[in-house]
């Protein structure tokens, strides 16, 4: 019985630290997290892309974005960081009147994308490449899903192409993504790759209202644990019911 007692408290003081980390790690929605574009050209069918860990979404935007002027976007009900482990990325995507493709990466990662003229595809392979019947996506994809995300693409549906690019992280290296602070500030920079030019600029605010961390594998570990120890419990108390029921 004094077995029984200690691996229940053991699973009950597991399971209020896991979920006291969850909630540290997890989205606050009392955040204030602001999204900043401020783009050299007109953009249009823009949307926020964020990849946690192997997990990666695509928000689209209600609005466009003037050239050389700046446009927030709260994004504060994305529920962001998700309560997954990894480092989590962001990136902003949209097209101009032409319909050339702009990207939100790394600022030192657009320094030498910008200096070498490197094209879309060869920026990001793992997009690039992927397809349907040995037809590579290509940037082309992108821009169509991006045009089209609730209809039929040639790949798929316009979701998937973004969703499919939204994995960029986890996909390659380089990842080309800002990595996201959740203490501050982020800043990114737009890459028009029509011709690798500079396409302005992306930043990210976060005004918590508490201490907000990136997911640690630690909470997942210890709510298993917990899971297990509480299955442990019942598993006693079957087998004591059963020897109770044999006396």
């Amino acid at each position: 019985m004094k077995s029984l007692q200690l691996l229940q408290r053991a699973s009950f003081v597991a399971l209020l630290f896991a979920a006291g980390l969850s909630a540290q790690n997890s989205g606050n929605l009392d955040e204030t997290i602001v999204l900043s574009v401020t783009p050299s050209e007109d953009l249009t069918n823009l949307y926020f892309l964020y990849a946690q860990g192997d997990i990666s979404r695509f928000f689209q935007l209600p609005t466009s974005a003037g050239a050389n002027m700046t446009t927030n976007f709260d994004i504060s009900g994305f529920g962001l960081p998700f309560p997954v482990p990894g480092t989590p990325f962001f990136s902003v995507i949209g097209l101009n009147s032409t319909g050339d493709v702009f990207v939100a990466v790394d600022q030192t990662d657009a320094a030498a994308l910008i200096s070498n003229k490197t094209s879309f595809d060869d920026a990001f392979p793992s997009y690039a490449i992927g397809g349907v019947g040995g037809t590579p996506f290509g940037e082309a994809s992108l821009v169509s899903g991006m045009e089209n995300v609730n209809g039929p693409d040639v790949f798929g549906s316009g979701g998937d192409m973004l969703q499919i690019f939204a994995d960029t992280p986890e996909q390659q290296t380089p990842q080309l993504f800002t990595p996201l602070n959740f203490s501050g500030f982020a800043n990114s920079t737009l890459v028009e790759f029509s011709d690798a030019t500079a396409g302005g600029t992306v930043s990210l605010s976060i005004q918590p209202a508490g201490t907000t961390a990136t997911p640690e594998p630690a909470a997942g570990w210890l709510l298993g644990s917990a899971v297990l120890a509480m299955a442990g419990v019942r598993t006693i108390k079957r087998k004591q019911g059963a020897i109770k029921a044999q006396l």
